[in-house]
């Protein structure tokens, strides 16, 4: 389909590329802190967790055994010699999307330079994040998958608004008389 004439010779506005940019990199930072995030509140509010498992009192650092109990549930386990802590596998899947946030970051920037390339990726970026909450969601059900969801979404739904469209649209030319 084309563009109406008026619409076509219109330069594309710059904020909301830049803002779509600027969410995109807010979205890696999120992505990137939410494993580290999760274990280090999870680690807080354990009785059995005590910072004193890793350095004991005669200096140096206790590097744990670790054991995945199953392949199924995905909890790892960290044998201390005083105790075992038990991580569950709603939060080891959170690593997943730590991974996520380098792509998303560099799509970002791509969106900031303004690449052609970058609205395919960002929207390539958001159905492989959804796709992976989704399983989260069907599997672990953890509250951090809602504010992932959520936030891809919406970033779903923004690339797709027509300003931010029209920006990385190849315009079709009109081919010459015949």
């Amino acid at each position: 389909h084309y563009l109406p004439l008026s619409m076509s010779t219109a330069r594309p506005r710059k904020a909301p590329i830049l803002l779509v940019g600027l969410l995109l990199v807010l979205q890696a930072l999120f992505l990137f802190a939410v494993f580290p995030t999760v274990i280090v509140i999870d680690f807080l509010i354990r009785p059995e967790a005590h910072m004193i498992m890793f350095f004991p009192e005669g200096g140096g650092f206790v590097a744990p055994e670790v054991e995945v109990e199953s392949l199924q549930t995905l909890d790892i386990l960290f044998h201390f010699p005083d105790a075992t802590i038990t991580i569950p596998g709603n939060e080891v899947v959170s690593v997943v999307f730590s991974f996520l946030a380098l792509p998303v970051l560099l799509v970002g920037l791509l969106f900031l330079a303004s690449r052609r390339v970058a609205w395919v990726l960002a929207l390539l970026m958001q159905a492989l994040i959804l796709s992976l909450a989704m399983v989260g969601y069907f599997n672990f059900r953890h509250p951090y998958i809602y504010l992932v969801m959520g936030y891809s979404i919406f970033m779903v739904f923004y690339l797709n608004h027509y300003e931010i469209q029209a920006s990385f649209r190849t315009l079709r030319k009109s081919e010459p008389p015949a």
